[in-house]
């Protein structure tokens, strides 16, 4: 009889069966959905790396046995799935490199503190790359904080725009997981600058084993199963796209939420920026970069600390399986730390 697999067992190299089935290519084969499915529950659960191991183990089995009868029909049900696990590894290695910036402090230089948030900046030498980090805490949940980020149709009732400048659209082109987005969003400048648009990944994972839930965001210009309009095209809701002369930004990083309580959180926000704005003098770009950054934090910060009654708090309840299933790990979370101390 096959080896039966726990419903929550975590499935990589390090795990019993793994020996087992690197010995046994009718155990493997007899297992073989049960680990797909592994996979597939780590990835709804917002535990890409979980899901990244397994399929790592599951790569390793697949080539051990290549030379095994059957080994074509498990490589067939395999292929089924490379879209979604080509996007799992994408996402693994984001939040890696994320994570590895957030550790990196050198070069910063702290521009603006006040009692909520410091932000600091930091140029690369002889590139037009602008890296942003502010950080403080909110009196707010990582739930609460992780909505007001997720909801991508609401940013508009909190993210400012004055008649052509500030946020002038943004929408969800394809919703790839429940804490995964594809989205398109459109920021106008003033005169003489044509408006800069963006297309983003954006990705959130639960790395609470480390004490760490993590949004990663990443422009893209492809990605595997979506068409996405060249510079300078807008797209719309409903694939079409029209002409508009704007400049694709690139932008990459994210935000790590380190949950203090159930009602306080530590926020770092790391984007990496390319603006795209050559014939200006640097510091005037750096200066209205780093003001940005400060002041649209602050409004992040106020929104997240007051979503009562509010259409997020309606999204909160009814979406469950991503915000009370994420209310229901802090909770064990913060138990956990509280027997700790015990």
């Amino acid at each position: 009889m096959a080896t039966s697999i726990p419903s929550l067992l975590i499935f990589d190299k390090a795990s019993p069966e793994f020996i087992v089935y690197l010995q046994n290519f009718n155990e493997f084969k007899q297992n073989f959905d049960r680990i797909l499915q592994i996979i597939q529950q780590h990835a709804n659960d917002l535990r890409p790396k979980r899901a990244f191991a397994s399929m790592e183990a599951l790569e390793e089995l697949i080539s051990h046995h290549e030379n095994s009868n059957d080994i074509s029909e498990l490589k067939a049900k395999l292929a089924i799935h490379s879209v979604e696990y080509n996007r799992i590894r994408f996402e693994v290695g984001e939040i890696n490199a994320f994570l590895e910036q957030i550790r990196d402090l050198n070069s910063f230089t702290v521009i603006e503190q006040d009692k909520e948030w410091r932000t600091l900046y930091r140029t690369v030498p002889g590139s037009a790359l602008q890296t942003f980090r502010v950080e403080g805490d909110i009196e707010a949940s990582a739930v609460s904080i992780t909505a007001l980020i997720n909801e991508i149709d609401l940013f508009k009732t909190w993210v400012p725009s004055w008649g052509s400048l500030g946020l002038q659209d943004v929408f969800e082109i394809a919703r790839l997981a429940k804490a995964t987005t594809l989205l398109y969003g459109m920021i106008g400048l003033p005169w003489p600058f044509t408006p800069r648009d963006i297309t983003v990944f954006a990705s959130g994972s639960d790395n609470l084993d480390e004490g760490q839930v993590v949004i990663v965001v990443h422009s893209v210009d492809q990605l595997e199963g979506f068409v996405i309009p060249e510079e300078g095209f807008k797209i719309a809701p409903d694939g079409t796209k029209t002409k508009h002369g704007g400049v694709r930004l690139s932008l990459r990083g994210g935000f790590l939420m380190e949950p203090i309580s159930p009602i306080r959180t530590k926020l770092t926000l790391l984007l990496t920026i390319e603006p795209k704005i050559t014939w200006i003098p640097s510091s005037l770009i750096n200066w209205g970069m780093k003001q940005f950054a400060h002041y649209g934090f602050t409004l992040l910060g106020k929104q997240a600390k007051n979503i009562a009654g509010t259409q997020y708090e309606q999204r909160i309840r009814e979406k469950p399986a991503l915000y009370h299933d994420l209310s229901n790990r802090l909770e064990n979370y913060f138990a956990s730390k509280q027997s700790q101390k015990l």
